[in-house]
């Protein structure tokens, strides 16, 4: 069981940056609560219930049970969003869970669009991680930030290929793709804030 280190990272994750912060919104003593994240007292299940509920999580998530298929339902589910014309032989291979995000690799697609694919998710991964869900965004909003990258990747077309070239950073191929991928995951991002709704 990984309920001290789980209750560290989604007490941070909801937002509660102190044990102090968190024990008050739970209406338990400072001590009581800080013994759970230090592995010197276990919760009853009523307080693991309501520690769940605050922090927006299921218990098996907060108490850190996985079950026997999950590796097997999550490749289900990721074959599953893919295009069906691709999976003929494709193979998904996960390379890490971690408590936020799956890390995997797909096999048997043409190899450059599979690089292109793994990058694209690399940076949306990266994003989430930088910046969270967002959700307090608005369309209009969002729709700012793609204009944002959209605009970087015109500027570094135009410093790559435009005669008179300006010394910015911004220029060269590789500058180009990796912001076409920083655009694209802000895209999926906000595909997925929208489907959320």
């Amino acid at each position: 069981m990984n309920l001290d280190k789980n209750l560290r990272i989604y007490r941070e994750r909801a937002g509660y940056a102190t044990a102090k912060e968190f024990a008050d919104a739970l209406d338990v003593p400072y001590n009581t609560y800080t013994a759970y994240e230090n592995q010197k007292r276990e919760p009853k299940l009523e307080m693991l219930i309501k520690i769940a509920d605050l922090l927006n999580v299921s218990l098996d998530d907060l108490l850190g049970r996985t079950p026997a298929d999950e590796d097997e339902r999550l490749k289900k589910e990721i074959n599953d969003l893919l295009n069906p014309n691709e999976l003929k032989n494709l193979r998904v291979v996960i390379n890490n869970i971690d408590e936020k995000n799956i890390y995997c690799s797909f096999l048997g697609l043409k190899d450059n669009l599979m690089k292109i694919k793994n990058k694209v998710m690399l940076e949306v991964n990266k994003q989430n991680k930088q910046w969270g869900d967002e959700s307090e965004l608005t369309p209009h909003q969002w729709l700012g930030l793609i204009q944002e990258e959209v605009g970087e990747i015109a500027q570094s077309v135009n410093e790559t290929y435009l005669p008179n070239k300006t010394k910015s950073q911004l220029g060269g191929k590789e500058n180009i793709q990796a912001e076409i991928y920083q655009a694209a995951a802000l895209l999926i991002r906000f595909s997925e804030r929208i489907e959320g709704e």
